[in-house]
Formats: C-alpha cells, structure tokens, sequence
C-alpha cells in the first residue's frame, strides 16, 4: 500500500524529492457515500501529455474483500485523492484530485484471497464528452469558441475554484461545427489555427487544470529546469543541523539528476521529407471564383527550441538541397468565399505557408526524443521546456564531463507520467526538440 513517507526533517519537510505524502483516498458511491480506500491503493499514476485531451489516472488496487461485488460498483463511482510534500524551503506542493472511473482492469485473482485490478480513471468534463454531440455556428476568436465549449458543453469552470486556463486571443473565423462531440469539435477548431505557423495543443496537466497553448507560446516560456546525467553530485548531503537554504540546494539538485534515460534520434531526411518538414505545396481551390492556386513552402528557421536548425547548409539529395524539394508533401484548401459576408470561414482562416509551416514544426518534433527517469516534482508538467545537459561517451578521462552537443539542448515536454509507489515518487519524462545547440555544419573531425 502507499504510506506516508517518514524521511522528514523536524519541521516536517521532505528530506528527498522521492517523498511524498499520501493524505487521502476515498472513493466515492453513487449515493454520494464517502469510503476510505488508502489501505488498498498499491500505486497511482498520473499520465498527462500535450496530445491528450484529459489525464489518465490508474489507481492500483489490491483487494482482500471483494470491494466490487462489495459495493457493487458500476463505473460511474469518483475517485479523490490527495498527493502532497512539504519541501525544505517550507513551500506545500499538492495534486488534489477528484476523477471518475472509466474501467476496472487488469482483474486477477492472485491467491484465494486477494484481487488485484487497476481503476482506469478519467476527469469528469472527458466522461460527460461521450454523451454529448454539439452542432451551431460559431464566429470570433478560435479561443474564445473553444472556451465556450468547456464551459457551456462540458462543465469546465473559469476562476479561483475552477480548472480551466485558456485565454480568447487568437484568430477570428466563421464556421459551422457539423454534428461532433465537443472534445472532437475542439480538436476540429485547432487544426486550423496557427500561432505564426506552430500549432496549437488542448490538454490538461496532472493538477487537473485544462489549456490551450500553441508551441510558440511554451517555447517563449523561460526554461523550468536544467536536468543532466552526470555520474556525481557537487552538494554534500546536509545533516539537520544545516539551514534550509542548504537542504534546498541539495533537494533540488537531486530532482534534476535523471537516473535512467533513452534516447530515439530520428535526424534521417527520408521520413521527415515525406512529412513536409522542410518543404511542401499548398493547392488552393476557390469553388465560388472557380480559381486554382498553389503556393510553394521551403524551411524557415524560426519559432525552434535551440538556434540551429536540424539542417546542415550542405544537406542534398540527388546533388540538390532539400529544401528546394517542395512536391513531398501536399495540401488541399477549399475555399468559399462567399460562405459568410462578415468574416474568413474554417478553411481561410490559416494561409497557405501558415498551414505548412505548422505541419512543418508537427514533423521536426521528433527530430530527437528523450524519455527518462527523474525524482517527482510535483511542478513539472507537459508544455513546460527543459534543458538537458547529457554526456557525450567518454573517450578518455579528460573528456567525462563533455555534454552531447546532439542529444543536449532545449526540449518541450510532451508527456509526463507521474508514478506514486511505496518505493516513492518517480516521474517518466518523455521530451523533444526540434533543432541543435550547434549547427550541423560544424563537425570536430575533418
């Protein structure tokens, strides 16, 4: 079961960021009764991601009195529970949750006596998504529509008490939602907005708070953390006598040690070609004017995590540079200009280069990926950026402490899978940048 952790200071602070401290569990039955379940729970993880709508929270369970059948659960049972640390500057960190069952997995009977299962949890507003289909016209900012639906169709709530931060800048339109459900309608509004040609993402972090941000806005951010894997630390560990400066700076310099890591490296120009990351046609198709156009894309170097792009000026294919190569990839807008007199409809609202240029930086996120393990912070949640500091292979000694300048940079986090165990709290970070701290061009041999 998950305990309280007891690796405190006298004042109560946590003394390593894999402490945390389990204040509550309940589940809550149809007619409103609250049961205690901590003693039960064996583990929860948290998943939050900018390409997922609502977080996944899986609640393992280990079962000595058939709790089901108990209770006769139906899946329409909440969950609330409350995850906390206080940490050695005296700041209270805190995930407080209350989320609904989608489905009871992974049921087994691992002796007579004992059931193991996962509840499979969802957030309310993603629960009422499946009962719900929407169709109206909207016009004005993509933002403040998106809004709407959050608030009017699926429950959000704005304010101190509410889970709900988007902002109603962005590009006006006009348009008719045909009959979608509103998580779907969403996703429909934002394939179509851009924020100077980065996309946007609707997500909800591991807090519980619901967004929408396009990756313009997250890279202008300031970094969050430095996260390195070098194979010591330069902070003694403080004894109870140290003040809380000290215990800080050691306590942090252990949330930023990444423990295990992999790296996907996906620099090869036959994929990203074919996914138009450096060049692609827009073809454009006025059914009112019966006009053609099609308007060529090459790569431009802006809106990246690092400054330098992931093209060396001297990549070629067939002895001619990439980013001439523009008929890769292809995209189709119909138009209809006269659809509505007082404003752009859903296909005119992003330009030709625009569209490119978003889907463009979609494909050049993947330029190199990390996925790895640090201590839990309960602060760092997807969208955030971070820069990672990781070693090159050392040839000699004298080279242990050189930093990969490929694998090393900015990243964008994408997904962040908070995991509560009776060991402690760990989070499995997955992260991507779209370009290098060095330029391709500059190369220590030859």
């Amino acid at each position: 079961m998950l305990k309280t952790a007891t690796n405190h200071y006298a004042d109560g602070s946590s003394q390593g960021p894999t402490n945390f401290d389990f204040d509550k569990g309940d589940i809550i039955l149809r007619d409103g009764t609250e049961i205690d379940i901590t003693s039960i729970i064996s583990q929860i993880k948290i998943i939050e991601s900018i390409q997922r709508v609502a977080t996944l929270v899986n609640i393992s369970i280990i079962d000595t009195h058939d709790f089901i059948d108990l209770f006769k659960l139906d899946g329409t049972e909440k969950v609330k529970f409350i995850l906390s640390r206080k940490e050695p500057d005296g700041e209270l960190k805190k995930i407080e949750r209350e989320v609904i069952i989608a489905q009871i997995a992974g049921y087994k009977r691992i002796n007579p006596g004992t059931l193991t299962y996962t509840l499979s949890c969802i957030p309310e507003f993603a629960y009422l998504n499946q009962y719900k289909t929407i169709s109206k016209h909207v016009s004005g900012s993509f933002r403040k529509n998106i809004k709407a639906i959050c608030i009017n169709d699926l429950g959000l709530k704005e304010g101190v008490k509410g889970n709900l931060e988007i902002s109603e800048s962005g590009t006006s339109f006009n348009c008719i939602i045909p009959r979608m459900k509103p998580i779907f309608a969403i996703n429909w509004l934002l394939r179509n907005a851009d924020d100077g040609g980065t996309p946007y993402y609707f997500y909800q972090k591991a807090d519980g708070i619901v967004c929408c941000q396009s990756k313009k806005e997250m890279i202008s951010k300031n970094v969050f953390k430095d996260y390195n894997n070098k194979p010591f630390f330069e902070k003694e560990k403080p004894i109870p006598e140290d003040s809380n400066k000290i215990k800080m700076e050691y306590f942090e310099e252990l949330q930023k040690k990444i423990t295990r890591d992999r790296s996907e490296i996906k620099m090869s120009k036959f994929y990203s070609g074919a996914e138009g990351s450096y060049g692609a046609t827009v073809h454009h198709i006025d059914i009112v004017e019966k006009k053609y156009d099609k308007i060529k894309y090459d790569f431009k170097n802006k809106n990246l995590l690092n400054e330098n792009p992931p093209l060396a000026s001297d990549s070629k294919i067939a002895n001619t540079k990439i980013e001439t190569f523009t008929e890769g990839r292809n995209y189709f807008i119909n138009k209809n200009t006269l659809a509505f007199n007082d404003g752009k409809n859903y296909h005119e609202n992003i330009t030709s280069k625009s569209l490119a240029e978003m889907m463009s930086h979609k494909a050049l996120n993947d330029t190199t990926a990390q996925r790895f393990e640090i201590p839990g912070d309960f602060d760092l949640h997807a969208g955030a950026v971070i820069n990672l500091e990781l070693l090159r292979v050392a040839e000699t000694e004298d080279t242990l402490n050189n930093l990969s300048e490929v694998l090393s940079g900015k990243h964008l986090v994408t997904t962040v899978e908070h995991l509560f165990r009776p060991s402690g709290y760990t989070m499995v970070v997955s992260a991507k940048k779209d370009s290098f701290i060095t330029s391709l061009d500059t190369r220590r041999i030859g």
